[in-house]
Formats: structure tokens, sequence, C-alpha cells
């Protein structure tokens, strides 16, 4: 029996924030019980995650890690911590006021380069964003086993002066691996002539690599949220993004045991393939996967013929890189990773009891963005770029002297960052006591009538306390103050008579003092004045009855089922829709909302959300007791919208059943049910092509995959879609259950895939299907006298085929390519990334046949889909036999 888990024991050899090695150990108990333990957690579970939201914090040259005690050579956005500073250390953060992120127990900071939009009179405007979602995944083959992060770790991804594409820097398997090396004459396709080298130790050996690098530089993606799907590239692409540009960046997962920081970053490596696979020999400890996302609103800002830069001078987006300064709570920390880094728990903290106990909705308010550190403009519209950023666009990379300050370059002025020794105690206001003058009446809801108090209002983002309002209030001469929000304050006379008193208002803390509550969404901390002189009115406080007031009743075409549990083990009751609204819940508004979805059954929670679902729970645990959801709704407090983890729950009889899901075998259109998916032991199932929107359904991603001839294709988390020729390794079907979510897109009635449910897969699970129309992709063997010699690797130092090029993104074939190059009088030519073609007397650089061949030549050709056109950093190769 497994009694105690010590997933990571860090014993301190020196100060976590001095940089010095901390030993690393880890010591599990009832090992071999544990393992039957983890293997049933993990069956069928090939990624798991949670992921929360975190709000700016703060903004300006600062990198405590990169240039500690001194001004960053460019400006970021961080979020985290509230009282991060150039000097910043893990001490210093674990004892902030607040964290900007959701998970209070996280005083961590995130942070990455700024953007601007660089109009064409030379002036620079901040593009706007909300902050990052922060993502901690199990992957890799020992996800089983990965570890949090010790105290005092730090690192960096990217690279700041990248400005091109960097397909020569390998993960583990290709620069550390073992490799084909000899045998590369060009009409020796069977590797006859070479031999498999240890690249670390140079001895040979007959065994074939079981990883393959990736380049480094897929550390970093952009997906521009078009009107239509976009794939993810490398680079800034496309910048006419109707939902935003997503700027995402990976972390290295593999540490070395020893460093908690080396400035040269080789403390940490990345795993062989980034987000999965294996790590490197030299660090023997995986760590949990951390991946970063930031959405800009590219499309907020006026474009006139400028460029978007990142804040170091990057055009290409190349450059984009993160930071990581670990400031979480070691303990809760620990617990989540190994509770919750694995099990397929859909990336909600509320299904990890150790993130859901310490999780706030109200980070953005009680964590706002801090006062400036450093005193030079980096928000709205700019006359340069922050500090001495010299804009470059590559492919060259940029140098020290691009973003270096001259020695008569002025230096901004700095204000001292906060320094707080906590722990910290709210301040939680008895019901009827009086506190300087003033009796704390209870909290409050706003009315659906408008404001509960009518009288003066103003509101203060950083300096709002219950007695700053209190003093304004008196100085209007009114005998009611209310917070709200945080940051809001209202007076008055007395309380709109659709108020009532007693709700709940633990969350929100004042702007202007932390360890006091200053209201909630649509919530106020209400206060009446014991030394007011002025005429006095009655103070509403009546009770009312409720709605529904008991099971059985209807609600327009709906029946109240009664106050259901939310908290449960699989996730949210109703999980196929789900909307919020701070300040108009209702009951008609959430019935009308899941009608739409055509769900049958909804329910109201916490007085702001609404959640839609097909079916319940077994087991399910309903209450018929009125009183047990009492939260009125935040849009009709005459109305009940469940409690904390609670639902006012009803079914819509008036919605038809749901079409039926089809089962393995249903032939729909030209298009074959093969059945509910895992994703692949390691990396996606269907690996060739995809594209993520809020529009997928499994028609569209049929002809998305279709346009492209993939035999294979597949729906998955409501919003993506993936394609394929085969499942990769470990993916299998059919899964009876996990294909449940809703497709995010509306299917047209004319649809052949109308007939049936309108479900995209699950948390890695997919529904997978054939196309019958599929036509096998491949290369002529022969093109008059060349002859096909197979998939090779470009050159290590240049382009293997130097003599001559050609490039066509919508008519390239084998036959045009070959074509060129025989016109050109050269023997080789090579076809490449889709859509270009090179020409040559002989390999050069060495170039070499492929040992990965031909899995890595698959990209098809942009005038042929049924013919492939080399791939990444791979050549489709014929050779003039005359």
């Amino acid at each position: 029996m497994v009694k105690t888990l010590v997933l990571a024991n860090y014993k301190k050899l020196g100060n976590p924030d001095s940089g010095s090695s901390f030993s690393y150990s880890m010591t599990v108990m009832a090992p071999s019980t544990l393992r039957i333990v983890v293997l049933a957690a993990l069956a069928g579970v090939s990624q798991a995650f949670w992921r929360m939201n975190c709000g700016v914090v703060q903004t300006g040259r600062i990198d405590p890690i990169v240039s500690p005690g001194k001004l960053s050579s460019h400006a970021h956005s961080i979020v985290g911590a509230s009282n991060i500073g150039i000097n910043s250390t893990y001490n210093d953060i674990l004892n902030a006021q607040c964290t900007s992120c959701e998970i209070t127990a996280d005083k961590s900071n995130y942070w990455t380069p700024q953007l601007y939009y660089q109009h064409k009179n030379g002036s620079f405007e901040e593009v706007p964003h909300s902050g990052s979602v922060v993502y901690y995944l199990g992957r890799g083959d020992n996800r089983s086993s990965v570890q949090p992060f010790p105290p005092g770790f730090r690192m960096l991804s990217g690279d700041a002066n990248a400005r091109s594409y960097n397909n020569v820097s390998l993960t583990f398997g290709g620069t550390a691996g073992v490799t084909y090396v000899g045998g590369t004459n060009i009409t020796d396709d069977t590797m006859t002539g070479g031999h498999w080298v240890n690249g670390t130790n140079g001895t040979s050996t007959p065994q074939k690599p079981q990883y393959f690098g990736r380049p480094i530089a897929d550390r970093v993606s952009f997906n521009c949220l078009a009107a239509f799907p976009m794939p993810e590239t490398p680079y800034m692409n496309d910048t006419d993004c109707e939902n935003g540009l997503r700027a995402q960046i990976h972390f290295q997962s593999c540490w070395d045991g020893v460093n908690l920081y080396k400035s040269d970053n080789s403390h940490v490596a990345y795993m062989s393939d980034m987000d999965n696979g294996v790590c490197p020999p030299g660090y023997p400890v995986q760590l949990v996967h951390l991946f970063l996302e930031t959405l800009y609103g590219v499309n907020n800002v006026v474009k006139d013929g400028g460029q978007f830069v990142w804040a170091q001078g990057d055009t290409t987006g190349y450059g984009f890189h993160g930071d990581f300064l670990n400031g979480w709570d070691t303990t809760v920390q620990t617990e989540a990773v190994l509770n919750c880094a694995n099990p397929d728990n859909l990336g909600q903290i509320s299904a990890c009891p150790a993130l859901a106990a310490v999780d706030t909705a109200e980070y953005n308010e009680n964590c706002r963005e801090q006062p400036p550190v450093i005193n030079e403009p980096v928000h709205g519209m700019l006359a340069k770029l922050p500090g001495c950023i010299t804009i470059t666009s590559g492919p060259d990379e940029a140098t020290s002297a691009d973003s270096t300050c001259p020695a008569n370059a002025t230096i901004p002025s700095l204000n001292p960052t906060p320094v707080y020794n906590g722990p910290y105690t709210t301040f939680y206001p008895t019901v009827g006591k009086v506190y300087n003058n003033w009796t704390y009446l209870g909290c409050a809801n706003e009315t659906a009538n408008g404001r509960s108090l009518t009288g003066a209002s103003y509101t203060n983002l950083t300096s709002m306390t219950n007695e700053v309002c209190q003093a304004y209030c008196s100085s209007q001469n009114y005998p009611l103050a209310a917070t709200e929000y945080g940051s809001q304050c209202y007076c008055g006379y007395s309380l709109d008579a659709t108020t009532s008193l007693g709700q709940d208002c633990s969350a929100m803390t004042c702007s202007g003092n932390f360890t006091e509550l200053c209201g909630g969404a649509a919530r106020l901390n209400v206060w009446n004045s014991t030394t007011y002189s002025g005429p006095r009115v009655a103070l509403y406080s009546p009770p009312h009855i409720n709605y529904p007031d008991k099971v059985g009743i209807t609600f327009g075409s709906s029946i109240y089922l009664g106050c259901a549990s939310d908290n449960n083990t699989a996730g949210r009751t109703l999980n196929l829709a789900s909307t919020t609204n701070n300040s108009g819940m209702t009951l008609d508004r959430c019935q009308s909302f899941c009608a739409a979805k055509n769900l049958p059954l909804w329910g109201t929670e916490y007085s702001t959300e609404c959640y839609c679902g097909q079916t319940l729970p077994t087991n399910l645990a309903i209450s018929t007791l009125n009183t047990t959801c009492s939260m009125p709704c935040s849009g009709n407090s005459s109305q009940t919208c469940g409690s904390p983890s609670l639902l006012t729950l009803f079914n819509n009889t008036a919605i038809a059943p749901p079409p039926p899901t089809p089962t393995p075998g249903t032939i729909v259109g030209t298009n074959i049910y093969l059945g509910c998916a895992s994703e692949a032991t390691s990396g996606r199932a269907l690996n060739a092509s995809t594209y993520t929107n809020t529009t997928v359904t499994n028609d569209q991603c049929a002809s998305f995959c279709a346009a492209q001839n993939y035999a294979l294709f597949g729906t998955e988390y409501s919003t993506q879609c993936f394609c394929s020729n085969a499942l990769a390794a470990g993916a299998t079907y059919p899964y009876k259950t996990g294909c449940s979510m809703a497709c995010a897109g509306t299917l047209k009635a004319s649809s052949p895939f109308a007939a049936y449910a309108n479900t995209c897969g699950g948390s890695n699970r997919l529904s997978l299907w054939s196309n019958t129309l599929y036509k096998p992709v491949q290369n002529p063997a022969t093109i008059g006298t060349f002859q096909s010699k197979g998939c090779y690797v470009e050159g290590t130092t240049g382009r293997a085929l130097t003599n001559a090029s050609i490039t066509s993104t919508t008519g390239m074939t084998a036959e045009s390519c070959v074509s060129y190059c025989s016109k050109k009088g050269y023997p080789l030519a090579g076809l490449e990334n889709g859509d270009e073609c090179y020409c040559g007397d002989k390999l050069r650089n060495g170039g070499k046949l492929a040992n990965d061949a031909p899995s890595r030549c698959n990209m098809r050709c942009s005038g042929n889909k049924y013919e492939y056109c080399g791939g990444l950093s791979r050549l489709n190769v014929y050779h003039n036999s005359a």
C-alpha cells in the first residue's frame, strides 16, 4: 500500500538565489505498488496538463535573469509576482503581496518581449494583450516521473538575436545522437558504403538511432487566428489575424539536477522532440514541461504600411523568447505535479485539488499591473523603442551592438521595488460590527435594474480601500458607502429594493490594500455611517423567495431537476458548452444559450456561470432542498443561480433527441468512421497537417485533409483538425469513450455529417475517419533519363545542391523540377519544402542520404498533391543516369 510519495527531496547546499548547486534525489515509497497505480492512472493518456491565466503585472526593461542589477537591453511584458524588479530573487518574489496568475501559490514570474507596431512615420504603437496563458504538461517518455521546479530555479528559452530559421542546431538525437556517415555517393541508396557512428565518442555501432533531432528553432511558433485556419509557423508569417496573433514558446524540460542556473543556459536541455521524447545524457532529471502563449491584438492597431517589431528590434519573430523565475510554493507545486500533470483532466484547475484550493477568478483585479519600476515610456504610442535598439530583419543574427546604448546615453531613473515581509492576513469584517464609525452591513448583490447605490461614485485602480470609499461618501454627504470590483466606490441613501445582503464578497482585494476586501464582480461590501447627520431613509433588506423553489416546476420549456453537484472527478457535470456573465446572468439567458447549442441539459452556477450538456454522469448527487443552491443570479436576484460547485439544474424538454453517434464502419459521404482513437505514444497520432479554429466540424476537417490528399483525418478537443496517411506509433482505436466534445463549429443542414452527432473527439482523443477518395502519393521512379534516388538531408554548412534553383508556391512538381535542371545541364535535381527546386553537379556541404527516409520527405508538391517535394531540410533527389 502506498503511504507516502516524496516526489523530490531537494537538499540545500547554498542559497537558492545565489545560483549555487543543489543535490537532487528521488525517494519513492513502495515502488511496485506505485507503478501499478501510475500505470492505471495513465491508461490511454498520452498528454495531460493544467493551464492557468495570468494578467500583466509589469512592463519594462526588466530581466533579473539575464541582466541582474541593471536595465535589460529591451522591454518585456511580465506576468506573475507583483514585486518583480531588476534584482529580484527567489526569496523576493516568494514574499510578493500578490501574483497576477490565477493560482495564488505560484509567485513565479514569466516574461516575453513586448510587441510594437512601427508606423510609416517612425512612431511605435504598443500592441495590446491581456497577459499570458501558462501550461504545465506531463510530457515525454518519462512523463510519469516528471519533477517540480526546485527552489531558486530559473531558465530562459529562445534566442533574442535570431532573425532566421536555424535548421542546424538540433535537439538530442541530432547533434548528440548516433548518425550515419560514409556511403553518400548519389547512386549508393542502399547505404552499403557507410556506417553508424556515435556522435559523442566517435565509436562505430550497427545500431540505428532511436531518436532523431529536431531543430531547436521549433521551440518558437506563431498561430495567426484568422477567419480561416492557418498553419503554425516559427516566424510571423501573417499578421492579419482577425482573432489575434498567438506567440508560443516551449521551455526546456531536462535538468542536470545540480545547477539552478547557468548563464549559458546549459543547466537545462530540450527533450528529443521538444515537447516529447527523452532527455539527453547528462540531464537525469525530467521536469514538468512548461509552455507559454500570449495572444496579441494585431488587428487592434491601425496598420498604415508599417511593420510589427518585437522590443529587441526583431521584425521576423524568430527572436521571440521567454524567461521563467520559479516562485512556487514548493508543497503545492510538488503535489500538483505528482497528481495533476499526468491524469487526463482537460487542463482544468478545478480537477486538481491542490490547485483548486488556491485558485481565484479575480487574479486580474487582485493583482493589477504595478507602477513602473523604470521611468521610461513603454505603453501607448512611442517615439522610439525602449532602450537603444536597432531594428534588424535578418537573415543574419542581431549583434550586441544592435541593442547596446552608447556611453553618453541618458539612463532612465528607477523607482524602488516594493519590499514585503509576509505572511499576510486578510481582514474579514463582521456583519453588524462598527469599525471607525462605520457599521459593516454585509455583502450585497447589484440589482438587475441598475446600481444598488445610485448616489455618487468613482474608481481608483491603484489606491481604493474601504476607508477611502467611506471618506469619499462622507464628503458627498451620503450615509451608505460600498466598494465593488476591487477598485470602485458607490454611495447612496438606501439599497435598491431588489438587492439582497448576505452574498459572498470574499475573493476580491482592494486595489489600495491587498489585506482588505473590496466587494467582487457585481458584489458590494456595504457600510453604514454611524456619524451621518443628514436625513435617513429606510434601509432595504427584505426577504424574498428565489425561483425555482421546488423540484419539478417548469421554467419555460424546461423542468427543474434540483441542485446538482459540479464537483466530480470526471470533470464538469455539464461539459459541452458554457458561458459567463458577471452582471447579467439569468435563468432565461442560460436556457436560451444552451437551446441555441441544441443541448437539453442546462444549469447555472456561482451566480454568473451557465453550463450545457447532453447527458448526466452516473451517480450524480442531486439535492431536492431549495436552500442548497442559494446564490442569486447576477442579472436577476429573484432567481437562483447555483452556488460554488453546485448547479441549479434543468432539462429542456423542447430540445429534440440528439442525432446518433456514428459507430465504427459508418459511411458518411466519402468518409468512413473508424472510431475514437488515442494519441500516439510520443507526439500526435496524425502528424502531417493540422489547424485549429473555432469553426471546426468533421465536415470542414474532411475537406481540409482531402484537399491535401490525406488518407486519414481526425478532430480533437472541439477545435483541432489533424491529417495523415497513417497513425503514429502507439495510437490505437476504437475506444468506447472519450470522444464526446461538441465540435466548435456548426454543421450545415445539407452536410452528410448532419445526420450524426456533431462531436469532435475529446482530450487526447480523436474522432478518426478515413477518406475513401485518397489516392496514394508516389513520386515517379523515372522522369525521362532521371531516376529517383530517395530522400536526402540538406547540407550542414550550406545547400547540398548549389548550382541553380527555382521556387513555385503553386506549380512545383517533380517533373517541372527535373525539366528545369535538365535544361540547365545539371545531372542532379532536388525538391524541398513543397515548392523549391535545386540543381547541381554533385552533392556538397555534407548533403547525404537521410537515415530517416522517407518519413521526413513528406511535403506535398505545391503543383501536384499526389507527389512529394521533399520536406523541412530534406530533398527528394533525382539523378540523370545518362
